[in-house]
């Protein structure tokens, strides 16, 4: 995972922490980082799921090189992923609608996962399916904490 995702998803849980104990400005961290974080994997996913850097985005062979089942597995994952940020930050906010948000996004990432864990089957796919797989995880895991710790 990059220092940008590791810091949001820990402003993240940061803020769910503080207003477990009451403290000042829990919500605030928590609608920025999680609305940055979602933004974050909705706009970038092609380049942050397939390990691209910032100064990738512009050059040819970035989409010269490209597999199809990693380019259409990390843009559905990046989409994914965002709609189950949102998801959860609206259930920590107590938005309308929120459980219904959960519990779809949290469908979607599981279509996801099974796709990436028939990736784990082919060579070729088995290092961006470990990363993507592990990534999930991390997010769903911040996610059902922050949602249990309401």
């Amino acid at each position: 995972m990059k220092k940008f995702e590791l810091f949001l998803g820990g402003t993240f849980v940061l803020g769910r922490i503080f207003a477990v104990f009451d403290v000042a400005l829990p919500n605030f961290l928590t609608l920025m980082s999680g609305s940055v974080l979602y933004l974050f994997y909705f706009l970038f996913s092609f380049y942050l799921l397939n390990g691209k850097t910032w100064g990738d985005i512009f050059r040819k062979a970035t989409y010269k090189n490209a597999e199809v089942y990693q380019s259409v597995m990390s843009i559905l994952a990046g989409i994914f992923l965002s709609a189950f940020v949102y998801g959860t930050l609206s259930i920590v906010m107590h938005w309308t609608t929120s459980r219904i948000n959960f519990f779809t996004h949290i469908g979607f990432i599981t279509l996801i996962t099974l796709a990436l864990l028939f990736g784990l089957k082919k060579e070729k796919y088995k290092k961006f399916a470990k990363q993507n797989l592990i990534r999930i995880v991390v997010v769903l895991l911040i996610g059902i904490t922050s949602v249990i710790l309401l």
